[in-house]
């Protein structure tokens, strides 16, 4: 049964009911004609059905909000416009959320935090949970936003935030209180209190657009979008392609990224691009959910074809068909089948024309360019060497080959890469006896255990082990590294000719 049909139900019963007490005036009339028999006679009252019809109320993305609207966010949504702030008077944030269903605030004042074992302001619980988030403008607050007195600071949940200090009534624009599965906002978190002002979306065709940008489905089928506008709204999946937008300038237009910012790849990227990184609005420390992501509300989502698969965050139609555009590097997961140096170039140039920003994105390329120019004229006078890329899993080695981007690399800078398999055992190194060896590392951990693999005797007579040409080399730098990639080119460079 759909909407209208509910309600016109419901007006029907109201209807009946409203003819039942008004009693008299439909009841049948009795009339008597002497010269015939009596008769009754009585006059019959048809009323018509009644439809009451209302503009629609419209979500972020222009679509109408209908009981099916729940998908969107996985849980119910109750929202505070200003208008409705305004028009009750309300003096402080927490008068307005006590109007919302299943909302506690509660106030323990001095003695509640009196032995250091509990909060002396004012906090809020959804369904008597109180793993609440609270977020302003997208950007999660923290327990220090509210001044909060807890003995543990470390089992504090953001629901010890003081509500009413987060920001004045007076500077919020529209309260949304979420209850339901876009808890996964922060890990345990159950429940999110959103508090986000935001411009209304930009309409009309900027100046230089439509642009139309060529990528790929989650199916690996090339696709197109066009764009109006420059995104505003953005959210990044993968440390290389937030670093892209870092690079571009783009920090401001990030909505939401997983980033773990106790970590050595945050403390890099801030001391890389330390004002483009405090322009994120918010940066997960673990994986971000779908129903996370949709409270983002993004009109662009970029990452890997990883990305948009069915354990993560849905296909891409999943999110078009919301009014999101997606974007999937190229070079990611294979999805052109062999990833290439000119991939990484294309992608980087794509988020030059995707953001406007032409000018820098043509600086990133020109540098890779110029490398391989520099570098390829120098490889042509030497013997080409025989080079092995591998990964270490466990025991176990993978192999990298020339449909892989480092293997492009490789070859571009001279070297030959002679297996082809995907995995390689220790006979068969010491049979190839590789000039060169360049083993992929994620972490501190695996570069370690690659230093130690290597330093076993049954390596020992590897023309790479006496050489001392074993090198690590970060993944990051030659998988969809984007604008890493001159540094994984440097790397590679730097072990086929050290004596430059």
């Amino acid at each position: 049964m759909n909407r209208k049909e509910k309600m016109r139900l419901t007006l029907g019963v109201l209807l009946s009911l409203s003819v039942c007490a008004g009693s008299a005036d439909v009841y049948a009339e009795k009339t008597t004609d002497d010269d015939e028999n009596t008769r009754e006679s009585s006059q019959t009252y048809v009323t018509r059905d009644v439809e009451v019809e209302g503009e629609a109320a419209r979500d972020y993305f222009g679509n109408e909000i209908t009981e099916q609207s729940y998908y969107r966010t996985g849980g119910d949504v109750t929202v505070i416009d200003r208008k409705t702030l305004d028009r009750r008077h309300y003096d402080q944030l927490t008068d307005a959320l006590r109007q919302v269903p299943d909302v506690l605030i509660r106030t323990p004042g001095y003695r509640g935090g009196e032995f250091q074992n509990g909060n002396t302001h004012s906090v809020v619980s959804i369904n008597g949970d109180d793993r609440v988030v609270v977020l302003v403008d997208g950007r999660r607050m923290d327990n220090a936003a509210g001044n909060v007195t807890t003995w543990d600071s470390v089992g504090n949940t953001k629901a010890t935030v003081d509500i009413n200090q987060i920001i004045n009534i007076n500077g919020i624009e529209k309260i949304e209180v979420i209850a339901g599965l876009s808890a996964a906002l922060a890990s345990r978190s159950s429940e999110i209190v959103d508090l986000e002002p935001q411009e209304a979306a930009p309409s009309g065709t900027a100046a230089g657009y439509p642009r139309v940008i060529d990528t790929y489905d989650s199916a690996k089928r090339p696709t197109r979008i066009t764009l109006q506008r420059p995104p505003t709204r953005v959210l990044v999946h993968q440390t290389n392609t937030l670093e892209t937008l870092l690079a571009l300038g783009q920090g401001d237009r990030i909505v939401g990224v997983t980033l773990d910012t106790g970590g050595a790849v945050y403390e890099r990227l801030r001391e890389q691009y330390p004002d483009e990184i405090e322009k994120i609005r918010h940066a997960a420390r673990r994986e971000l959910s779908r129903e996370h992501a949709i409270a983002y509300m993004p009109d662009f989502f970029l990452g890997w074809r990883s990305t948009f698969s069915p354990h993560r965050y849905g296909s891409t139609r999943w999110w078009n068909e919301r009014g999101v555009d997606t974007y999937i590097v190229s070079t990611s997961n294979r999805v052109r089948g062999r990833a290439t140096i000119e991939g990484e170039c294309g992608f980087i140039d794509d988020m030059g024309r995707v953001f406007d920003v032409q000018e820098k994105s043509d600086v990133l390329i020109k540098e890779i360019n110029a490398m391989l120019v520099y570098d390829e004229g120098d490889a042509a006078a030497r013997i080409p060497q025989t080079v092995v890329v591998v990964e270490l899993n466990g025991d176990e080695i993978v192999n990298y080959d020339e449909g892989d981007l480092v293997g492009d690399m490789v070859v571009r800078l001279g070297g030959r890469m002679p297996v082809k398999s995907a995995m390689i055992g220790a006979e068969d190194l010491l049979q190839i006896d590789p000039d060169v060896i360049f083993v992929l590392y994620f972490g501190a951990y695996d570069k370690a255990h690659a230093e130690r693999f290597f330093r076993s005797r049954r390596f020992n007579f590897l023309r790479a082990v006496r050489g001392g040409r074993v090198y690590m080399l970060p993944f990051a730098c030659v998988y969809t590294p984007a604008v890493r990639t001159v540094e994984g080119l440097r790397i590679i460079k730097s072990g086929l000719y050290p004596d430059g």
